[in-house]
């Protein structure tokens, strides 16, 4: 009885239609003509890797982007001996999109934050900041995808 009622399950849960939203769609109705980056190499070397993927298809919604990024490593508590122990990692993203076929340009904002602990080697605070800088940029390219494929 167990085991048909799992099966039962699964079978229904794997036909639901289940999709993330972030997942990679292969359904989008646009494409980028030109990507300008400024500011954090690092942060722009993401950019240009996740939407590279949308320049080579000829779609109707054809976008010029220029794109200023900032990585900002804030301390927001310290010991009694003055040093950081808690610190606040923040990446700003200004995005200028420009619609080729309407010369329709609109401005976007996009901010991601995360409060860490500041751990005591030093190669390992440094890996474990760029980890979390590159999570925060795929946040924001993902909700920029978004806001671009509407």
């Amino acid at each position: 009885m167990k085991k048909t009622l799992t099966v039962l399950i699964l079978l229904f849960l794997s036909g639901c239609g289940y999709s993330s939203i972030y997942s990679n769609n292969v359904n989008f109705n646009f494409s980028i003509k030109e990507i300008n980056l400024e500011g954090d190499k690092y942060i722009n070397t993401i950019v240009k890797n996740k939407l590279i993927r949308y320049e080579s298809n000829k779609t109707e919604k054809q976008y010029k982007i220029k794109i200023n990024s900032s990585f900002d490593k804030i301390i927001i508590a310290k010991n009694k001996s003055g040093n950081a122990t808690d610190l606040n990692l923040i990446i700003n993203v200004n995005a200028e999109i420009t619609n080729v076929n309407k010369n329709i340009t609109n401005s976007i904002y996009l901010s991601e934050s995360f409060d860490i602990v500041k751990r005591q080697n030093n190669f390992e605070q440094l890996e474990y900041e760029k980890i979390i800088k590159k999570d925060l940029t795929q946040i924001i390219l993902n909700k920029l995808i978004i806001e671009l494929n509407k």
